[in-house]
């Protein structure tokens, strides 16, 4: 009998001693069962009688469906109720992103739109939990707030708010303070938690037979077996440096102070606060004289689009133009510490001078079948030559990491479909499809430099940069912006007709149907607004299908394996920790389970292989 479960959590970072403290269910007959645990209101530790464990083992060995199952099984995992049963599990997020990928797929959201249950309990706990906060607070009682160590990275509310993490205290101060027994705080909490898992179990039945109405099972069923692969990843974590961690931070630091203290010497000392919109607009417009790009509600706008262009209004030598190269550059630095100081914050440290970062891959995040991932997030996780915060990352003493990327995934994408033999052709004999637009857009540079040359200058990672605005669904207008060349778009449009019909016909696709199906057989919606939006999610979504089958294949290979690990998924790239020293045989049959994607997609999609010895900023391509 298939059973609806959720868990309710002391908060959401369950690597730092978050805990469950009360688990629902219900099954098809209607039956609700429920353990609660009491919190110990100075540790926030549940007391969990073993026989709940035991019950609770027995339960999750049977056909479950969840919504999230990756939280709640690693919630069940942190009290000792281990989960096996993948196969038998169903998630009613990953479903309702297969019927609707745009839409939101909250728990909360999906029941009131297709079950007509509304959010009147989760209002009554988060008005009990707040009032309740306020009195666990007199008491002296551990409250959630920033940086606490069972979540340490928090540095503010939670995007809900603080209650979120404390929804366990209504209760406890009820007990504490000797509140009737028919007090309403007795028992809000599980009065939501009950809702909860029906509302699970009733989205299930709905989203199951609209799976199969729409012929969308076996995408469903394919997205699921990514979950434990992902699990397994989050589990296992990735290590950094704490040594190089500290070194980076120190680094960015300086480098930050550095050209703040230039910015403003440039700007005359015309300026206090580089952070502050206003005195940023009174140095560039005021002082500078800039011509305003765009306004918002704040006046003109300074944010990083409207830097690039304000410099390119610019002498390269004047004093205008240095003042944004350094504000630039502040930025950076400023965000690169952010950044790590993040990771420091959510590392747990199991070794001397190594911690280890365990981010939460989230299959459903963006709006195709890209994955997301977060606390912290791993694709932030630049490896920009100025910016670069791989220099931190690295195998342990004893292992050994090898990063597979897809070569140019979603460029590939787009010239195959196309159908543009010139471009197909160029990736067939390992030609810069880059170079083709490039000789197209700019043929009297191009002339002059060669294609060598050429490579090297920055007109080429305009090039670059303009040729994936193009896949991403830019308007002319910025297309155009972003390749720095006027008419860019209409030109290739022009010089590659098989383009503009691969284009042409995903945009009707989107409008006609409201949806495009990529490679794969994964539809993805189309805001109807929106329809330049068709190509990106095509292009997107079929290279993240191809992403997903090769997170499947290796994680069912390597299970096999003692001690073989893949640790992250970012953008086109798997990383991988295996023992040292490595197994070529090994490291080949990842290399072609990845490129097997291509079959599902019916297209070439080689791997390049890096063996990372020291950290992941310096890997060393592998031939194989």
């Amino acid at each position: 009998m298939l059973i609806a479960l959720d868990t309710e959590t002391t908060g959401h970072d369950l690597q730092h001693g978050c805990k469950p403290f009360f688990v629902s269910t219900v099954d098809e007959k209607g039956k609700i069962v429920c353990w609660e645990w009491d919190v110990d209101p100075m540790t926030r530790e549940p007391q969990i009688p073993s026989k709940d464990k035991a019950a609770l083992r027995k339960l999750v060995a049977g056909p479950l469906v969840l919504h999230n199952i990756k939280f709640d099984v690693r919630a069940l995992e942190v009290i000792g109720v281990k989960f096996d049963a993948w196969d038998q599990a169903e998630d009613t997020l990953v479903a309702s992103h297969c019927l609707a990928s745009s839409e939101p797929h909250g728990l909360k959201f999906l029941a009131d739109e297709y079950l007509g249950i509304d959010d009147g309990d989760q209002q009554d706990l988060r008005d009990a939990t707040n009032e309740a906060r306020r009195i666990g607070r007199k008491l002296g009682w551990r409250i959630a707030q920033p940086f606490d160590p069972h979540f340490p990275a928090v540095k503010r509310a939670p995007k809900a708010g603080w209650w979120v993490m404390d929804t366990w205290l209504p209760r406890a101060v009820a007990k504490a303070e000797g509140y009737a027994p028919d007090h309403p705080w007795h028992s809000v909490l599980g009065t939501y938690a009950k809702l909860d898992v029906e509302r699970t179990l009733g989205l299930w039945w709905m989203f199951h037979e609209a799976l199969k109405d729409e012929g969308l099972m076996d995408v469903y069923r394919t997205r699921m077996k990514v979950l434990p692969a992902l699990y397994a990843m989050e589990k296992r974590g990735a290590s950094l440096s704490s040594k190089r961690l500290d070194a980076a931070i120190e680094s960015f630091t300086m480098e930050a102070a550095d050209a703040e203290y230039r910015a403003k010497k440039y700007a005359e000392s015309k300026i206090d606060n580089l952070a502050s919109p206003k005195q940023m607009q009174g140095v560039l417009y005021g002082h500078f004289k800039f011509k305003p790009v765009k306004e918002t509600k704040t006046g003109y706008s300074t944010d990083a689009s409207t830097l690039e262009i304000l410099q390119d209004q610019a002498r390269p030598t004047s004093k205008g133009c240095r003042f944004i190269q350094n504000v630039v550059a502040h930025r950076k630095n400023r965000k690169a510490v952010d950044y790590l100081e993040s990771y420091k914050l959510s590392g747990v440290g199991n070794r001397k001078n190594w911690l280890t970062l365990h981010p939460s891959f989230n299959l459903t995040g963006t709006a195709s079948t890209r994955n997301s991932s977060q606390d912290p997030n791993a694709q932030n996780i630049s490896k920009q030559e100025s910016f670069n915060l791989r220099q931190v990352f690295g195998p342990m003493p004893g292992r050994h990491w090898l990063a597979m990327d897809y070569q140019n995934i979603e460029l590939r994408i787009f010239a195959y479909e196309s159908g543009d033999r010139e471009l197909i052709e160029a990736f067939e004999a390992g030609y810069s499809v880059h170079l083709i637009i490039a000789e197209a857009l700019r043929p009297a540079e191009f002339k002059r430099l060669g294609p060598e040359a050429f490579a090297k200058t920055e007109a080429y990672r305009w090039t670059k940069a303009g040729n994936f605005s193009l896949i991403y669904g830019a308007s002319p207008r910025k297309a155009d912006a972003t390749y720095r060349v006027d008419g860019a778009y209409d030109r290739i449009r022009s010089r590659f007709p098989e383009i503009d019909r691969f284009m042409s016909s995903k945009y009707a696709e989107g409008m006609k149907r409201g949806f495009v199906t990529t490679l794969g057989g994964y539809r993805l919606q189309v805001p109807h607004d929106r329809p330049h939006v068709a190509v990106n999610y095509f292009v997107q979504g079929s290279a993240g299908w191809a992403m997903n089958k090769a997170i499947i294949r290796t994680h069912e290979y390597l299970s096999k394996r003692k001690d073989h690990h893949a640790i992250m998924t970012i953008h086109d790239e798997l990383v991988f920790d295996f023992p040292n020293p490595i197994r070529k045989p090994v490291v080949r049959a990842c290399k072609r389970l990845m490129e097997k994607s291509g079959e599902d997609l019916g297209l070439p999609t080689p791997v390049d292989a890096d063996l990372i010895d020291d950290n992941w900023a310096n890997g060393k391509g592998m031939k194989l």
